[in-house]
Formats: C-alpha cells, sequence, structure tokens
C-alpha cells in the first residue's frame, strides 16, 4: 500500500560530482520510503554544492517532499529573483530532485503528474558542437567553449566550420531536420562585440550556402550566437544571412537588456530566440513584453526548476509565441525538459547534442530519453526516468558528499 504523503520525510541529501564533466552537479534526496530522488544543474559547482548542503539541506531534512511548490518558493525567497547564481541553480536540482522523487512514490511519470502528455514524441534540433564543448573547469581564463577537435564521431563543431554539407546529410539520414550552429564562433568578437568584419560575414555565410547546397531546404538551420555582439554586429549579421532564410537567431546580444533585443528583432525578419539564461519567469515576462523574443527558451536546471519552467511555457503560450527548453548540461535535465515538452503545447521541439547523448550522457546514466528519427520519446518509468550507473557513482574519479539530519 502507498505511504500517506504526510508520512513521507527527506532522510539525505546528497552531492556527487565528477572528473570527467567538472561543471555538472547532481543532487540525490533520499525518502523515508526508500525511493531516492534525482536532480541536476551545471556551472560553478562548488559553490553551489557548498549552498546545498549549508543552506538547502537543513531546511529540506524531514520535510515533506510532496511539497515541491512549497520548497521550491522557500528556496527562491533566499536568492534575487532575476538571477541564475548559485542560490538559484542549488534550487533547480532541488526542485527536479522533488519530482523525480514523488514520481518515484507514486508510481507515475512526471508528465503524468503535470497533467499528462499531449503527445508521444517531440521533434529534436541539434545543437552542432563536439564531444569536448563546455567541458572546460570553471576558472578565470578559461575559454570554456573548447576549440574544435578535427574528425571523430559527432564532431559537429568542427564539421560546421569544415564540413557543413556532409554535416546536414548526415543529420539528416539520422532524421534530425533541424540543425543549430555557430558559424560565426565567439573568438570572431572584438573588443565589446562592436564590429563585424566583412570576412567573418562571408565565412559565416559560406557554411550556411554549403549547407544549402548540399541538402537544400530540406534541413532547417538555427543560428547560435551565445550573445557575444552588441547591437549594431547583430543587425549587419542578420542582414547579411538573412537570404539563407534561418529558422531563428539564438541570442544575437545579451538577453539582460529587452529594450536593445527588441530593437535587434524589429530591425530583420528572422525570428529571435532568446532567455535561457535568465532565470525565473520574471525575467522571462520583460522579455515577452517589450517585444524582444519570437521563441522564449528557459532550462529547468537553472531557472528554479520544472515548475517555473512550465510558467514560462504558458506565458509563451498566452502571447502566442513559441517555447524552447534548453540542453547542453546533463541528462537529468534533457529527460526532465522531455517530460515537459511532451506535456506542454507551446514547446516547438527539443534541444539535444548528440555528441552528448550517444556520449558522456550514456557513460553516466542509465534510462535516457529515446531518440529516433528526429523525434525523442520517454519510457513509462516513475519520475524522469534517469538513473546514475552504479559504476559511475564508484568511479574513482566520482565525489560524493551527504549531509543527514541527527536520528532520522
Amino acid at each position: 500500500m502507498e505511504p500517506a504523503e504526510t508520512d513521507l520525510a527527506i532522510t539525505a541529501v546528497t552531492t556527487i560530482r565528477c572528473e570527467r564533466q567538472p561543471n555538472v552537479l547532481w543532487v540525490q534526496l533520499t525518502c523515508s520510503t526508500g525511493e531516492v530522488g534525482l536532480g541536476e544543474t551545471w556551472f560553478g559547482v562548488g559553490p553551489v554544492e557548498t549552498h546545498i548542503h549549508d543552506v538547502a539541506a537543513p531546511y529540506l531534512l524531514g520535510a515533506d517532499p510532496g511539497l515541491i511548490r512549497r520548497h521550491q518558493q522557500e528556496l527562491m525567497m533566499l536568492w534575487s529573483r532575476k538571477g541564475v547564481g548559485a542560490e538559484a541553480r542549488a534550487a533547480s536540482a532541488v526542485e527536479v530532485a522533488l519530482w523525480d522523487l514523488i514520481g518515484k512514490v507514486r508510481g507515475l511519470p512526471i508528465h503524468r503528474m503535470l497533467g499528462g502528455a499531449g503527445r508521444d514524441r517531440v521533434p529534436v534540433y541539434n545543437t552542432c558542437v563536439g564531444p569536448g564543448y563546455m567541458k572546460t573547469p570553471l576558472a578565470v581564463g578559461n575559454d570554456l567553449f573548447s576549440p574544435p577537435e578535427p574528425g571523430g564521431r559527432h564532431e559537429d563543431m568542427w564539421a560546421t566550420l569544415e564540413a557543413p554539407g556532409d554535416l546536414a546529410r548526415d543529420l539528416l539520414d539520422s532524421g534530425i531536420r533541424t540543425m543549430k550552429i555557430l558559424p560565426f564562433d565567439a573568438r570572431l568578437a572584438y573588443g565589446d562585440g562592436d564590429i563585424f568584419r566583412l570576412e567573418d560575414l562571408e565565412r559565416g555565410r559560406r557554411i550556411l550556402a554549403e549547407i544549402r547546397g548540399a541538402v537544400g531546404n530540406a534541413m532547417e538551420i538555427a543560428i547560435e550566437c551565445r550573445g557575444r555582439w552588441n547591437v549594431p554586429a547583430a543587425k549587419r549579421m542578420m542582414g547579411a544571412i538573412a537570404e539563407f532564410e534561418p529558422v531563428w537567431v539564438e541570442d544575437p546580444i545579451r538577453n539582460e537588456n529587452a529594450a536593445a533585443l527588441a530593437e535587434v528583432r524589429a530591425a530583420g525578419i528572422t525570428p529571435i530566440a532568446a532567455g535561457e539564461s535568465l532565470g525565473i519567469p520574471y525575467r522571462h515576462l520583460e522579455l515577452i513584453e517589450a517585444g524582444a523574443a519570437d521563441i522564449v527558451l528557459t532550462d529547468v536546471v537553472w531557472n528554479g526548476g520544472i515548475g517555473p519552467a512550465r510558467m514560462v511555457c504558458d506565458l509563451a503560450s498566452l502571447h502566442l509565441l513559441s517555447a524552447g527548453l534548453h540542453d547542453c548540461t546533463g541528462p537529468v535535465g534533457l529527460a526532465a525538459s522531455v517530460h515537459l515538452a511532451l506535456h506542454h503545447p507551446a514547446t516547438f521541439g527539443q534541444e539535444i547534442v548528440r555528441a552528448y547523448l550517444h556520449g558522456w550522457y550514456e557513460d553516466v546514466a542509465a534510462g535516457l530519453p529515446t531518440l529516433a528519427d528526429g523525434e525523442m520519446s520517454v519510457a513509462d518509468a516513475p519520475g524522469h526516468g534517469v538513473e546514475l550507473r552504479g559504476d559511475f557513482l564508484t568511479d574513482a574519479g566520482t565525489t560524493l558528499r551527504t549531509t543527514i539530519k541527527e536520528g532520522m
């Protein structure tokens, strides 16, 4: 017989780090019934881990894990509602772990707890980076984006620069019909991104031309800019690529100045995608009300969790915009996002990084969403379905830290 939720209590909080992916932190919440919920976040994991054990754990231990919204609100009050600092990322990881835990207690997948899936599969788009992307530890002077390495399976950033037509054909052969590329690399930004030289524009245009020449309009092309430019440079870039009809341009400038982003959007006809790094929904509402985005992006492991991400999707839907869920972080974030994307009609598709999905995600985790013919689905497992592998947890490069409450 399933225990009443008032009998449930969180008995342990564990964080997990590994040398192989130093920017990823996992959180396990153990329940009095024995089930364990798994959450995740990314970036600056040292301060996040400290916050979880020093601040979140004393509050969570002994608490009913079924009160997800209450716990999210309590943790949210500890940090600025407009940021994605260590406190925000800690709250996000905990919230995702709570959904997973209660799903296991109830025997329900997360999309069922959200109200059910509106579809069985969600289309994906592939962000064309390689296995080493974002693998460099966070430190002043480190290049987090890592230069692309030649050759190798799924070295998609290298292929974008050196063999874009072949890359597009390979993706189409696998069923993926939308590719997001970085034709204007961050290293091409001069000073504060205030110059976009014609030779750099032509380098990016050549990549787009090769893709169109190889596969025509069978492949949708999205452009990732990583917020590296200012308004004049972004306008010049968007004008230069308009003839190739990209499906969207993502983060042409930083997201914080919604009015400036709205100016960039108003100058062209290509849809703008933005918002994944903004934090919880208050900033997304500002973005929408400023007319700054056509596709509103969010990330469940940065923005407070699954509940706040659903709020962002609701906001997009109410304003007749599309919503998108970020993945370039870890396997738990991807799985949680797919559950939300299956549930919410505003989500146009799910981001994946196939270099991660078929690489280190599979090495550290089991129960990943299934990718087939360009669409992603989840098994009918409770929670989000992802578990960290036993051999990964016992590996010498993996570190676990646990906080418990005396007497529990």
